[in-house]
Formats: C-alpha cells, sequence, structure tokens
C-alpha cells in the first residue's frame, strides 16, 4: 500500500511538472495507425483515405509529432517490391493532404512480419497493409 501511495505522488508530481512547462498531458504516442489493401493492389481504399485523413487531423493537433516510420507489407502471395510501394502510396497521399512530419523513414517488410501466419501462397488481407507509427525524435 505505501509502495502504492508513493508512485501515486510520483505520477502526479510528474504530470503537474509537465503542465508547468506547457506539454499538454493527453500527448502520448498513438498506437500504429494500419490501411488493408486488396490483393495485388497498392491502390487506397476508400476506409484507408478517411484513416490516413484523420492521420493528417489528429496530427495538426497540440500534439504534433515530428517523427514517423511507415512500413509497407504484403502477404505471401505478393512481390515483396508491392511492400515499398504501398508505402510510397501512403506517404505521398498523406504529403498530398498537408501532413507535416520532419522525419519520416518508410520501410518495406514483405512478408517478413505477417500479422496473421498463412502457409506460403495464401492470401490474408491483415497482411496486405502498411503500418504508421509516430516515433520519438
Amino acid at each position: 500500500m505505501r509502495q502504492t501511495i508513493i508512485l501515486l505522488s510520483a505520477i502526479l508530481s510528474s504530470s503537474a511538472s509537465a503542465q508547468e512547462q506547457g506539454a499538454p498531458p493527453h500527448c502520448l504516442v498513438p498506437p500504429p495507425f494500419i490501411v488493408f489493401f486488396d490483393p495485388g493492389s497498392m491502390a487506397l481504399t476508400r476506409d484507408a483515405k478517411r484513416t490516413l485523413d484523420f492521420i493528417v487531423k489528429a496530427n495538426d493537433s497540440a500534439c504534433s509529432w515530428r517523427s514517423a516510420l511507415i512500413g509497407g507489407h504484403s502477404d505471401t502471395r505478393e512481390r515483396a517490391s508491392i511492400s515499398r510501394a504501398r508505402a510510397n502510396v501512403v506517404l505521398r497521399y498523406l504529403r498530398k493532404r498537408g501532413w507535416r512530419i520532419q522525419q519520416v523513414h518508410s520501410r518495406a517488410f514483405g512478408a517478413a512480419n505477417l500479422r496473421v501466419t498463412m502457409q506460403q501462397g495464401v492470401s490474408e488481407r491483415q497482411n496486405r497493409r502498411v503500418e504508421i507509427l509516430y516515433t520519438p525524435e
């Protein structure tokens, strides 16, 4: 119980000092944003565009992050090069919409980091994706 009180006291004093410094208390790095693609395609779906538009608007808030990683992925039926093309399509769309990120790292993972483990040659929507992750500077 005593450790809990000490921990809570430390958290409260650190958040108070952050507020005194003008840092918004709600500016936590969000989990990755993910957009999905149709098989063999790099075209953005309506849902993907909505997600990307949200990312642009969210980054214009008081919490505007400055560094991000865009990771392209493919499923086991697709060529690895499509993961790079998907990442590039997403980055172009975000920039065209006014996404102001100072440092963007883009990476193609191919089928190396599957969200859903599948046998070779099996198509899976969850694996055909681009992940946008804000990173510490």
